[in-house]
């Protein structure tokens, strides 16, 4: 749940990540990746601000009643993200370029989910505070991930370092795969 920023003209690739998902295949890949478009960002535009877009994005996780045996609690936890309603971008700033950006904060939020759906298959629940474990989970990956958003823009200048962005998309293409293996394993 975070804002994120960029501004204009570069040049890098808009592929990123082809895990296109199908419902036979959501045990491999247990949250779809979602790739971004300008009609997707429905916010109200900030003109005062000096960015081009904002991205803001959310991650989320429930689960239902868990099952107690032997003091542990088995929870089945679901992870979610997205795109908020609330991100805009000006019209007559937007690039692929701008929007190659734009969908590298998202790929943050994809990662983070990734993350914590592999930490919550691996974790053991105590029964009598399963609930401020999964809640500390999320907290303190979610932190790292902040931080990595932070690197982020501080790294590109918000798009207009083209060597840095291209190095970042890479990073995320590499590190959804990783992450992805490792769902894989735990399903096994």
């Amino acid at each position: 749940m975070r804002k994120h920023i960029a501004g204009p003209l570069m040049l890098v690739s808009l592929f990123f990540l082809n895990c296109t998902l199908e419902s036979n295949n959501a045990d491999k890949h247990p949250i779809p990746h979602q790739k971004i478009t300008w009609d997707d960002f429905k916010g109200d535009i900030d003109p005062n601000s000096k960015f081009y877009a904002m991205t803001w994005w959310y991650v989320r996780y429930s689960y239902s009643s868990p099952v107690f045996k032997n003091q542990r609690a088995w929870v089945d936890i679901k992870v979610s993200y997205g795109l908020k309603d609330n991100s805009w971008y000006k019209p007559g700033k937007i690039s692929d370029e701008l929007l190659n950006h734009e969908q590298g904060h998202l790929n943050i939020a994809y990662l983070l989910a990734l993350d914590l759906h592999n930490i919550y298959r691996k974790a053991v629940f105590s029964k009598t505070n399963y609930k401020s474990q999964i809640d500390a989970i999320y907290k303190n990956t979610e932190a790292k991930y902040l931080e990595m958003e932070k690197r982020y823009d501080l790294e590109t200048n918000h798009m207009y370092n083209l060597r840095t962005q291209k190095l970042w998309d890479t990073f995320f293409e590499k590190e959804a795969k990783r992450l992805l293996k490792i769902s894989e394993s735990l399903n096994r």
